[in-house]
Order: C-alpha cells, then sequence, then structure tokens
C-alpha cells in the first residue's frame, strides 16, 4: 500500500488535551501581553498622525511673552495668549496659519485657558483683574465676561447631563484662595450655579471626562477627586461603585493610588483626560507626569521628567538624550533652574502632559525637548526640537485635523487658481489630508512655534521677501532680544514706500484714486498691498445706494466678509481735521464698528458728513467720477445688491501722485 492509504488506516486523530485554566495573574499577564502586540502593530498609524520634523517650522509674535496655547481642531484655530492679558486669533490652512484678531483680555497674565467639550468656545481667566471672559471661536468675538466675587485660577468646560442631547456647557472656576470649585452657566441670565466643596485645600487643575462625564480636581495638598451630577439632578456627587452604569470600579480611596501626590507632598502643574476617558495624565509640580487609570484609579505610568534626576544622570556621565552633548545639556539645566523658579512665582507656564487623539501617546514639554511617548510601550518614540537648544518648550496644544482652505486668501497669496474659488467645498486632493501641528510656546520668549511634518526651509537672505521661519508680525519691543525682538535687517524689511495713486479696472470703466499715506498709513498700506496681491480681482459692488455710495471690496459678495492683509481687522486712523466724508466722490474703509477695517471700501456720490469719526477717509476720485456714477444708476434688488453684477477687475497702485 502507498504512504497515503496507510495514514487513513490510522483512523481519526484526537483532540490535543485541553489547556490548564489560568489564574487571574496569568490571565492579566496574556491580555497585557495581546494588548501591547496589538499595540506596536497600530503604533506607525498613530505616528503618521503626529508631527515628526526635529525643528519647529515656523515661529509667530506676541508683543509680550506668550504663556498659553490652545487649539481648536473643530473650528481649525489657534489661540494664544501672552503675560500681558492679550489672546490671538489664528487660522489654520493648509501648511501655514493666518493672523485674525487680538483682543486685550485681561489686565494681566492668565490664570487658566480652556476650551468647551464642543470645541467652539472658550474661557479665560485672570487673577489680575478677576474677571472671566467667554470667547467664541469662530467668530473670534468675546459673547460673555463673568465677575466673579472670588480670585479665579483653574477652569474648565464640564456639561450638566450626560445626554448631550440635554447638557449645557458650563464653567467650573477654581478660588485661588479656598477650596471651593465654582460652576458658572455663561448663557444663562443667573450665570451662578452651583459651589462645589470637595476639597480642603485650593484646587490647582481641573479636567472634564466626557465619556464619563466626570470631573477631576487636584489640590494643593495633593488629594484628587472624582465628582460628577446625579442624573436627575444638578447636585454635585461623588460616583457610586456597583451600579450597571457606574463610572468606577473602586468603593474607597484606599483601594487607589490616588493619594500617590499626597504621599510625594507635591501638587498638581496639569490635568489632562484621553478622549475616551478611560485614563489620565498629571503634571506634578516635582518634576513627575502620572497616568492613572479612571475606572480604579491606579497608577499606570510613572515617568520621572525632574531637574533632579537630570542633574543625576549628567553626574553619571550618562546620556540624557541622543544628539544633546554636555556642554549643550549644562546649558540646558541652567535654563530649566530659572524657568522652574518661574513656574513657582506664577510668572511661567508649566509643563502640562496632554494625549493624542488615539490616547496611545502623551505629548510631553521637556528639559530635552517635546517628547512622543507610546504609553502602551512604554517607549519615547520621538522628541521634538532637541535641536532646538535656546528654547525650553512649555504649553503644547494639539491639533489633528483637516485645514480650512479660504480660497479667497489663498489666491491673494498666489496659491491657488481662479478655478477654485466660489466652490464652497473643502479640497478632496493632499490639502484635505490630516495636518497635524503641536503648538508650543516656550519659556520667556515672545513667540510660540508650530511642529509639523515638515522641516523648516533654508533661512532666506531677506526678512522682506518673506524668508525665514521666525516670522515678524509684530514692532521689536525695547529691552529685548534674540528671537522676540527684531534685527536691524528685519526692520529694514519692513520699511515700504507707500502707494499714493490706485487705479481700479471694473467693467463699466476705470475709477483713478488719490490716496492719502502721509495722514493713513495702515489703510493704505492694508489697500495697497491687497490689491498687489490680487485680493480684490473678480470681486463684485455688492452693496449701491443712489444718493449715497457704491461699496465693493468683499470676497464672499454678500458684505459679510474679507479680512486685512493681516488677518482679521485692523485699527481705525481718523482726523476729522484733515480729512472729511465733505464731498462726494470720498474713498472710506467699511466697518462694523469701532476698528473693525478689513478689506471693504465705499465710495460717496454725495456729501456724507454724518459718517466723519466713524469711517477712515483715505482717498479721493480725482478720474472717473462717471463711472461711480454709473455704478450708482443700476438697478438693485432689495438688499441694495445689483441685479447685473459689476466686478473690479484689478487694480493698480503707484507711488506717484496722481
Amino acid at each position: 500500500d502507498s504512504e497515503e492509504e496507510e495514514e487513513d488506516d490510522d483512523g481519526p486523530v484526537p483532540l490535543a488535551p485541553p489547556r490548564p485554566p489560568m489564574d487571574k495573574a496569568a490571565r492579566r499577564s496574556e491580555r497585557r501581553r495581546l494588548h501591547k502586540a496589538r499595540s506596536n502593530a497600530f503604533e506607525a498609524l498613530h505616528l503618521d498622525r503626529l508631527p515628526c520634523a526635529e525643528l519647529y517650522e515656523k515661529s509667530y509674535m506676541h508683543k509680550s511673552v506668550v504663556t498659553h496655547t490652545l487649539v481648536s481642531t473643530a473650528c481649525a484655530f489657534i489661540v494664544t495668549a501672552s503675560d500681558d492679558g492679550q489672546i490671538k486669533f489664528w487660522k489654520i490652512m493648509p501648511g501655514e496659519v493666518q493672523f485674525v484678531k487680538t483682543y486685550q483680555a485681561h489686565l494681566g497674565p492668565l490664570a487658566s485657558l480652556s476650551k468647551s467639550v464642543d470645541e467652539r468656545q472658550l474661557c479665560s481667566a485672570s487673577s489680575n483683574d478677576r474677571f472671566v471672559k467667554v470667547f467664541d471661536i469662530a467668530a473670534f468675538d468675546m459673547s460673555c465676561m463673568i465677575k466673579p466675587d472670588f480670585v479665579p485660577s483653574a477652569s474648565a468646560w464640564i456639561r450638566s447631563h450626560h445626554d448631550s442631547k440635554l447638557a449645557r456647557d458650563w464653567i467650573a472656576v477654581a478660588d485661588r484662595d479656598a477650596g471651593a470649585v465654582h460652576i458658572f452657566d455663561p448663557t444663562a441670565e443667573e450665570q451662578n450655579v452651583a459651589v462645589v466643596q470637595f476639597h480642603s485645600a485650593p484646587v490647582t487643575a481641573l479636567a472634564y471626562s466626557v465619556s464619563r462625564h466626570c470631573i477631576i480636581s487636584v489640590d494643593t495638598k495633593g488629594m484628587i477627586e472624582y465628582w460628577t451630577t446625579e442624573p436627575d439632578s444638578q447636585d454635585f456627587v461623588a460616583p457610586k461603585p456597583g451600579g450597571p452604569d457606574s463610572i468606577v470600579k473602586f468603593q474607597y480611596k484606599m483601594e487607589t493610588d490616588l493619594f500617590e501626590l499626597a504621599k510625594s507632598k507635591t501638587q498638581a502643574w496639569g490635568l489632562a483626560c484621553s478622549p475616551k476617558g478611560d485614563q489620565f495624565a498629571i503634571t506634578c509640580a516635582n518634576g513627575m507626569v502620572l497616568v492613572f487609570r479612571f475606572d480604579t484609579g491606579k497608577l499606570r505610568r510613572k515617568y520621572d521628567e525632574s531637574l533632579e534626576r537630570v542633574a543625576e544622570l549628567v553626574a553619571k556621565g550618562e546620556s540624557v538624550c541622543d544628539g544633546i552633548d554636555a556642554v549643550d545639556m549644562g546649558r540646558r539645566i541652567a535654563l530649566e533652574k530659572g524657568y522652574l523658579k518661574g513656574v513657582a512665582q506664577g510668572s511661567a507656564s508649566p509643563p502640562v502632559a496632554i494625549f493624542d487623539e488615539s490616547g496611545t501617546f502623551l505629548v510631553l514639554p521637556t528639559i530635552v525637548g517635546v517628547k512622543l511617548v507610546n504609553i502602551e510601550t512604554n517607549a519615547t518614540r520621538k522628541v521634538l526640537g532637541k535641536l532646538e537648544s535656546s528654547e525650553r518648550f512649555t504649553s503644547a496644544s494639539l491639533f489633528q485635523g483637516v485645514p480650512d482652505r479660504d480660497y479667497q486668501m489663498q489666491r491673494a497669496l498666489g496659491k491657488v487658481d481662479a478655478s477654485a474659488m466660489g466652490s464652497g467645498k473643502r479640497s478632496t486632493g493632499p490639502s484635505a489630508e490630516v495636518e497635524p501641528i503641536i503648538v508650543c510656546a516656550a519659556h520667556d520668549k515672545e513667540r510660540f512655534y508650530l511642529f509639523t511634518r515638515r522641516e523648516p526651509v533654508e533661512e532666506s537672505a531677506s526678512y522682506a521677501s518673506g524668508g525665514g521661519r521666525d516670522v515678524f508680525n509684530e514692532k521689536p519691543q525695547a529691552g529685548r532680544g534674540g528671537a522676540g525682538g527684531l534685527t536691524s535687517r528685519a526692520v529694514q524689511g519692513v520699511t515700504r514706500v507707500l502707494a499714493r495713486q490706485a487705479t481700479l479696472h471694473t467693467t463699466l470703466g476705470d475709477i483713478v484714486l488719490a490716496l492719502f499715506p502721509d495722514e493713513t498709513p495702515r489703510t493704505v498700506e492694508n489697500f495697497a498691498t491687497l490689491a498687489s496681491r490680487g485680493y480684490y480681482e473678480n470681486v463684485i459692488f455688492h452693496r449701491v445706494i443712489k444718493g449715497f455710495m457704491v461699496q465693493t471690496g468683499d470676497p464672499k459678495g454678500d458684505g459679510t466678509g474679507g479680512q486685512s492683509m493681516w488677518g482679521g481687522h485692523f485699527e481705525d486712523e481718523i482726523d476729522t481735521r484733515k480729512l472729511r466724508h465733505d464731498r462726494p466722490y470720498t474713498l472710506s474703509m467699511a466697518n462694523s464698528g469701532p476698528h473693525t477695517n478689513g478689506s471693504q471700501f465705499f465710495i460717496t456720490t454725495v456729501p456724507t458728513s454724518w459718517l466723519d469719526g466713524k469711517h477712515s477717509v483715505f482717498g479721493r476720485v480725482v478720474r472717473g467720477a462717471d463711472v461711480v456714477a454709473s455704478i450708482e444708476k443700476v438697478k438693485v434688488d432689495d438688499t441694495d445688491k445689483p441685479l447685473d453684477p459689476i466686478r473690479i477687475l484689478s487694480v493698480d497702485t503707484s507711488p506717484v501722485a496722481p
């Protein structure tokens, strides 16, 4: 017989004996092994959605030291704050950010800056002026102001109910001098909702876990507390274990590691919840970063980023980070001592750890740079900015979304053709891909820094041509040097010869304008710069009122759009002693109130003295008044918009007066 026939004669083979049952510890070990294997398999995918460049790509300025950064992925905005109380809004666009608006929000440094659950609102709190202010991020405008009867410090947005359909957005604000946390409803007539007293000492850090509908708070004694609202009331209570809807698995805190800070006699500098709510990270004053499991309160990871640990490694001759030599590390240690002193005094922002969108990675600003730490494998996978030895990065925020494409602005900058305009849709090509950005402040720097997946371009020989990664978008500050101040080369680069003449080429003919750069330099610079970029090309006259004026300059064509050359608005330039609306064919800026100039302008057809003191006059029509008169006579609809569009074809400017 053949070999196969012999095997068939053997009959069926008995099953292998069952594996012996594993005990609890063995099962836990096996689950961890399988979880770690899955984490390793997906690590590359998570890293692809995080910045990877070793150097920051761009930096932008404030007038004073930047202390806080915040990112709204939902609105594609960056919000930054400085120690002079200013808040700036920046729009994230493909490959760049554009400045939008500045607010003098407070009279001094901010105590906290936090965003709502849907990332469409933010609140800023200041211990100096004792105000809490609420802003609409997408509209970059202040929507509410709260004046508490205590000194505000840490803050966090929470929801009134676990069900998002029933929930209202509330703000939890800690009292700097007591253990109370005050709850405010910024949209209600009676803003005070409740006073929560779970702590006997002032609260230094707050965070809200959306999925668990639970607030985590830490006080100066290191005590960590969980608290939430009752399902059918607005009373705040500690979560209870045991039920089917219970969010915790412990009955007593003695079963947890939540006394870790108290035992170490330290306090929290910062607190962050993972997106899934299953873990939270506390950045401590002693340099430790602790990662806890939410449901059990057990300590999962502990990272020692203290100066003492670094000094110990240096003393032993061990490397703290690859690529950093002993001399460089000595400079960093000296810088770190000054930085930690500033944090202790409240003049510098602490290096708070945050989670990425997957909850797998921690983004952690340290003495050697911004670390990307895989919590699952307990390994540092990347250190961003380790070659930037003069910056001690702090206050990190993470954007992992798709930037908005403003076609009009992109076209004005020469980055998209006219065929892309007006579609009203996001691009489906490479520009629609996620562009991860880590936004950081740095100790004692008037700048914030952007880490992306792109390395910076080579430094240009001329700042005037827009080269260089450090953008000089502010005037120099006396006594400030380094990256925060302007060099003489940069100052020379921003000196311009302003236009004194402009010609609007319209579909009905040419209009020649005399401009007044001596009286209104910023207004003329804005108009001429936008014109040179092609910003006004193909823009319609969207508002025509016979016996009053003709208005244009809005790329949207409905009177609601347009930005200045700097992004957002700029201040008025009004001098009624020299320039008034005292004659027809006066060129003036349109606005929606004081200091809200953008790109829109109008030409009067009669004297309009009631506009004096409200709008910036920056030119007059010297030729082409008949064209303006022709535009004034066209038929319009109920909104004063011409039935047959009249467009600006192009705008020419000249430094020579007409």
